[in-house]
């Protein structure tokens, strides 16, 4: 008896070949997808494809695997990167105003941190949007200011700004709304803007 007929490596079932085809396709489609939910989704295939192989006991494509769950990995990597997109939006190209406050304004001049606003650029006035910032930094502005220029990063939960400042006249004044007024009824020192009909209207 010859060594060649004792040990004999196991042979590679017909399952085998199939899911390591499709190992292979799933891999080739994540490859030439540019729509990042799609490739994301393509690459989940080949990874179940390739535990699939390691279940057919044959030999285990381990550089495809390896290279499924790395690109997976650096893909779900981008897409949250993608979801803390920073936006800048600067007067009068496209800038954002303020429309209403959704929470109380407080005496130390301040409007909490959640606010429906408008987004305005060449084409016209945007939808009004709930925007909520997040507690890094407390906004000064208030239903009524236009913001000459804000950038914020989009948390998810909340937006984080980096920085803002409101429109100002030629004297350093905030540009109102037609229908909003500067009021120190609450805020005796840093004052408020009261708004007929609690919106903000231009």
């Amino acid at each position: 008896m010859e060594l060649n007929d004792t040990i004999r490596r196991p042979e590679k079932s017909t399952a085998y070949y199939f899911l390591r085809s499709r190992v292979r396709y799933w891999l080739s489609r994540a490859d030439q997808e540019m729509d990042p939910k799609k490739r994301f989704e393509f690459l989940e295939h080949a990874r179940d494809f390739a535990r699939k192989v390691r279940i057919e006991k044959g030999f285990t494509p381990w550089a495809a695997v390896t290279f499924a769950v790395v690109v997976v990995a650096l893909t779900a990597l981008w897409l949250a990167s993608r979801m803390r997109a920073t936006y800048f939006y600067s007067y009068p190209d496209n800038y954002l105003r303020i429309v209403r406050n959704v929470d109380t304004c407080l005496p130390d001049g301040s409007c909490g941190y959640r606010f429906v606003v408008q987004e305005v650029s060449k084409s016209g006035a945007g939808p009004e949007t709930e925007m909520k910032f997040c507690r890094s930094m407390q906004p000064r502005f208030e239903a009524g200011h236009s913001l000459s220029w804000i950038r914020y990063t989009d948390l998810g939960n909340c937006q984080a700004i980096n920085g803002y400042d409101v429109l100002r006249d030629s004297q350093r004044l905030p540009v109102l709304a037609p229908n909003c007024r500067p009021d120190y009824s609450v805020a005796k020192i840093a004052g408020h803007i009261v708004c007929d009909g609690g919106v903000a209207r231009w």
